[in-house]
């Protein structure tokens, strides 16, 4: 019996530990001792920062702020891009407008919505420009006021003085986009001779069509720019000017006296300049097209362009000089007045205020400071050609006196 029960001892599972005699038990015990080996130093190295803190003193911030990660992110996953970075502690969610940095140009006075301003600055420019007219024309004839009288025509305008003051002023919004608004004040006198014998003189005066608009510059590098510019022109011009005229008081005044369009009008153009050495061109060609098919007179002007070519040079120093074209089309009126009387006057007759005209520019400009912010020009001007539907006035030449400022 007790033979039976020392062998059933050794045969019992019981009597020996199963990893003593399992070889892949012993693998997986040696594996996790080395487990146990090495993450020994991984703790030892972060006990010191735990035990470094002395008792009753707040831990320690850390050097670099670590943004939080979005919940249901995963852990340790990077902040979205579309949530801005920290900085000093704050962040801002703010979006950057696109800079534009400070400019300058060296167009001529005389061409209007030229000016460079950076991202947030503003330019004003103010211009006085005289035009004076004198004698008649038609196509490219001379005429006397004795030839007028010939063709049956009561009244004969002599000579015409315009005096143009316009306020300009424009806002850099952002890197691409410009905004400007323009107010003109115009006016006009003008001396007729009378077939009866004895001559008369007419006034007109007030603000002219207000221009508002934006201009994108579509290609700005190096010393060239290119610029696209669309505006509007408001009816706020008289269309029903008068004066005593014609031997009647508060008789309505000729077309070219009237001192707006009174229609609404659309403004397209497009700017480029350039450098080549010391030598700065640059081409403007603008256009006016009339938006409505009649004022509240019963009669709208044609559509109209202007192109402008110049070049300009340093002469001395902070001194500008230039050399400038000016190219200007116009049509004939569309309807008429039922109040002016085409047989009176020719400037009365909707049908003969068409014609073209090329004149040629020279011009001085000084900066009044080192940055160009600040600058005052000149220009007087001839006409080289000129066409009329006529009878009508004859250019005989044009200055303009300017200063500008960018703050």
């Amino acid at each position: 019996m007790k033979l039976l029960a020392l062998i059933l001892l050794a045969a019992s599972p019981f009597a020996m530990p199963r990893e003593a005699h399992s070889p892949v038990s012993q693998a997986g015990a040696a594996s996790e001792g080395t487990g146990a080996q090495s993450s020994a130093p991984e703790a030892a190295r972060q006990a010191p920062a735990q035990d470094s803190q002395v008792p009753g003193q707040e831990p320690a911030a850390p050097l670099i702020d670590q943004p939080e990660a979005d919940e249901g992110a995963p852990i340790g996953s990077a902040a979205p891009a579309s949530q801005a970075t920290a900085s000093h502690g704050r962040t801002s969610h703010k979006p950057r407008r696109r800079r534009r940095k400070p400019g300058r140009t060296y167009a001529p006075i005389g061409v209007p919505l030229t000016q460079q301003v950076a991202t947030g600055q503003f330019g004003l420019s103010l211009r006085l420009a005289r035009d004076q007219f004198d004698g008649l024309q038609d196509s490219r004839k001379k005429l006397t006021s004795a030839d007028a009288f010939a063709r049956g025509y009561a009244i004969a305008p002599t000579e015409r003085t315009d005096l143009r003051y316009e306020l300009e002023a424009m806002f850099g919004y952002d890197k691409r986009w410009d905004l400007y608004l323009m107010i003109p004040y115009t006016a006009r006198e003008m001396d007729q001779d009378l077939s009866i014998g004895g001559q008369t003189q007419v006034e007109s005066s007030g603000l002219g069509d207000i221009q508002l608009g934006g201009i994108f510059r579509s290609y700005d590098r190096g010393p060239t720019r290119v610029s696209y510019m669309a505006g509007i022109s408001l009816p706020t011009g008289d269309v029903d000017a008068s004066d005593n005229y014609g031997g009647a008081p508060d008789t309505t005044l000729p077309y070219s006296m009237q001192l707006g369009s009174g229609t609404f009008d659309l403004l397209p153009g497009v700017l480029i300049e350039s450098r080549f050495d010391d030598i700065r061109v640059g081409a403007r060609a603008a256009g006016r097209i009339h938006l409505q098919s009649a004022n509240d007179e019963g009669w709208f002007r044609s559509n109209s362009m202007r192109l402008d070519l110049w070049a300009g040079k340093r002469l001395a120093k902070n001194l500008d000089g230039s050399l400038r074209a000016q190219a200007d089309w116009w049509g004939d009126l569309h309807g008429a007045d039922p109040d002016l009387i085409p047989l009176r006057n020719p400037l009365e007759d909707s049908l003969r205020q068409g014609g073209s005209r090329v004149m040629l520019f020279g011009g001085l400009s000084k900066d009044l400071d080192r940055h160009g912010n600040q600058r005052i020009a000149i220009e007087i001007g001839i006409p080289v050609d000129e066409w009329l539907d006529g009878p009508g006035l004859s250019q005989e030449w044009s200055a303009v006196i300017g200063w500008t400022l960018k703050f």
